[in-house]
């Protein structure tokens, strides 16, 4: 197996060849634009359509407060990639429609211009038409998907309330006063992805066990899911109407449809005077709190 050295080679030429002297007219070369939503751009990075779109979109955005994971470590290696990026790219990744990583991958690979602006580190390559390696500057597909699983949740609730707080000052005054006076909330069971919740797999121990961890997922617990969903019937003052039919035994429960290892989302949400609705806050716990 042959090791490539393209990556540390073209750094390696990159710092050593002359730089060419650069006029104070200049922009400078930002690390990463995304924090800086202001400072100028390469003419080539500022003229091309995906990124005057993007800048619209997400530029407004305090990416500089972003909370990045600490710089210092107790261990070796290298210093972690900046995190910002990676949501910057995650939030391109919803809007564009894209399923897979891959396909993210895929898709910025095709557009330096987009991968300067996101601010991932780039990789110098002196042939290369923008001075920088694409390809290697684009984290693989798995790095993405283990970036996004190991996301810790303030990163999450901090684009969260950065994004409301941005909404509600591109109201008009009379609407900011009033906005998310009026909310609505709701919850969502999510089903973990562990074998316990598949009713065609066979687990000799048994599979309702709160005590015993599905392996795949150690944060999961288990929950009944409640059906139905309306008010109850003594809402209006009146007692509750004796029962009918006998209570339904554990016995006929369904795996993955009413008993499940999981966890429960809940959202509550205000709604615009143009009747779009606005996520205020979120919170996912496991599905037995």
């Amino acid at each position: 197996m042959l090791l490539d050295f393209r990556a540390p080679f073209n750094w390696l030429r990159a710092a050593l060849r002359p730089q060419p002297a650069v006029s104070s007219s200049a922009p400078r070369d930002l690390a990463c634009p995304l924090l800086h939503p202001h400072a100028p751009l390469p003419a080539w990075v500022e003229t091309d359509p995906l990124v005057q779109k993007y800048r619209a979109l997400l530029g407004d955005l305090p990416w500089a407060d972003f909370p990045e994971r600490s710089r210092l470590r107790p261990w070796p290696g290298k210093p972690p990639l900046p995190r910002a990026p990676f949501v910057a790219a995650y939030l391109v990744k919803l809007h564009e429609g894209t399923r897979f990583m891959s396909d993210l991958r895929a898709f910025l690979v095709e557009h330096p211009a987009l991968v300067y602006w996101l601010g991932f580190v780039r990789v110098p390559d002196p042939a290369a038409p923008h001075g920088f390696d694409v390809a290697q500057t684009v984290p693989k597909r798995r790095h993405f998907s283990t970036v996004l699983r190991t996301l810790p949740n303030d990163a999450l609730q901090f684009l969260l309330s950065a994004t409301v707080e941005l909404l509600r000052a591109t109201l008009p005054a009379d609407q900011q006063a009033s906005f998310g006076d009026i909310i609505a909330g709701d919850t969502q069971a999510l089903l973990a992805w562990v074998r316990e919740n598949n009713p065609k797999q066979c687990i000799k121990e048994g599979r309702l066990d709160k005590n015993r961890q599905p392996n795949a997922d150690p944060d999961c617990k288990l929950g009944v899911k409640s059906r139905p969903n309306r008010a109850p019937a003594d809402a209006d003052g009146d007692d509750h109407p004796a029962p009918t039919t006998d209570a339904k035994p554990a016995s006929r429960l369904h795996v993955g449809v009413d008993i499940f290892w999981g966890y429960a989302a809940g959202i509550v949400v205000t709604r615009l005077p143009d009747h779009t609705e606005v996520v205020l806050a979120e919170r996912t716990r496991p599905f037995n709190e």
